[in-house]
C-alpha cells in the first residue's frame, strides 16, 4: 500500500478546493495518477463530502499562513492516520473473503459427507448379510458425524465473516 500516495490525495483535498470539488464529482478523474491499491480507492471514496469540507474549511486560512511554519507535519500525521485506517479496511475486507471462502468449502464438505450418507444407506438396503448392512450402518453414522462436523466449520466461517463485517464497520 503506498500510504504516501493516500496522504497526498488528503492534504491536497484538504488545502485545495478546487481538487476537493473533483475528489468528490468525479473520484476516478480525481484519483488518476497516485499510485492507489482498491482497497485505498474505496476508502478515499468513503470518506464523507461534508465532513472534509468543514475540515478544510476550517483551516483553509490557517493553512495558507500555516505550511510555511511547519503545519504540514499535522496534515501529513492526519492523512498518515487516513492511511492506517485504509489498511485496516483492506485488511478487515481481506479477512471476510477468507471467511467466505472457508465457509463455502466447508459447505461443499457437507455435501459430499451427505452424498456419502445416501450411499452407505443405499449400500445397508441393498446387503443381505447382517454383517454388511451393521458395516453400512457404521458407515452412515460416520458419514453423518462427519456432515455435523462439516456444518460447524460453516458456522464457524461465517461467524469470522461476522467478526470481519464488524470490524470493517469499526475501520
Amino acid at each position: 500500500m503506498s500510504k504516501e500516495a493516500v496522504q497526498a490525495v488528503i492534504g491536497r483535498a484538504v488545502t485545495e478546493s478546487e481538487f476537493r470539488r473533483t475528489l468528490f464529482a468525479d473520484p476516478n478523474e480525481a484519483l488518476a495518477g497516485y499510485d492507489l491499491t482498491e482497497a485505498e480507492v474505496a476508502s478515499l471514496k468513503a470518506i464523507d463530502f461534508e465532513t472534509m469540507e468543514s475540515f478544510a474549511g476550517g483551516l483553509d486560512e490557517r493553512i495558507s499562513k500555516a505550511f510555511s511554519f511547519g503545519i504540514q507535519a499535522a496534515l501529513t500525521s492526519a492523512a498518515s492516520f487516513a492511511a492506517a485506517a485504509a489498511d485496516r479496511a483492506a485488511a478487515a475486507a481481506r479477512a471476510a473473503a477468507a471467511a467466505d471462502q472457508a465457509a463455502a468449502a466447508a459447505k461443499q464438505v457437507a455435501a459430499a459427507a451427505d452424498q456419502a450418507a445416501v450411499a452407505a444407506e443405499q449400500a445397508a438396503a441393498v446387503a443381505a448379510d447382517r454383517a454388511a448392512v451393521a458395516a453400512a450402518d457404521q458407515a452412515a453414522v460416520a458419514a453423518r458425524a462427519a456432515a455435523a462436523a462439516a456444518d460447524q466449520v460453516a458456522a464457524a466461517a461465517r461467524v469470522a465473516a461476522a467478526a470481519a463485517e464488524q470490524a470493517r464497520a469499526v475501520v
